[in-house]
This record gives structure tokens, sequence and C-alpha cells, in this order.
């Protein structure tokens, strides 16, 4: 196995555009966004309400729980 300093006499030979190929990887390794276990788990969860169908909107209440079905209603009455 490599050792640090052997990655980097290996990187030091590159090429100059192989050195920005590396650089961009290692960057983009970097910049990846690491979820909590619970916020995986409630992703999970969201996509398994998807494929069961079940509205992931989430609840309305007064004037938009109102404003929402007057909306889905008038949707309904035009589409038919």
């Amino acid at each position: 196995m490599k050792t640090a300093q052997d990655v980097i006499t290996d990187f030091q030979e590159l090429a100059l555009d192989q050195k920005k190929k590396f650089i961009n990887f290692v960057v983009s390794i970097q910049e990846q966004e690491e979820f909590s276990e619970k916020d995986t788990a409630k992703i999970l969860l969201a996509k398994e309400n998807i494929k069961q169908g079940i509205n992931m909107s989430g609840p309305f209440v007064g004037k938009k729980a109102i404003d929402f079905l007057t909306k889905l209603e008038t949707d309904t009455q035009e589409s038919k």
C-alpha cells in the first residue's frame, strides 16, 4: 500500500492537466454533504411514502387549507 509521501511524489510527476484532474476529484470528495442518521431516515421514509402515494405536501391550516382546496376543486372542474 502506498504511503501519503508516495502519492505526493507520484502527483508531482504528473502532467499539469492530470494534476488538475486529480485536484478536481479531491475537491469533489471534500464537497460531498454528509447526512446524519436522522436525516437519512427521514429521506428513506419520504421515499417509501412517495412510492405508496402518500401526500408529502404537509398539513394545511386555516386560509391556506381553504385556498388549496378551492384551487383543487377549480382545477378538477376545469379538467372535466
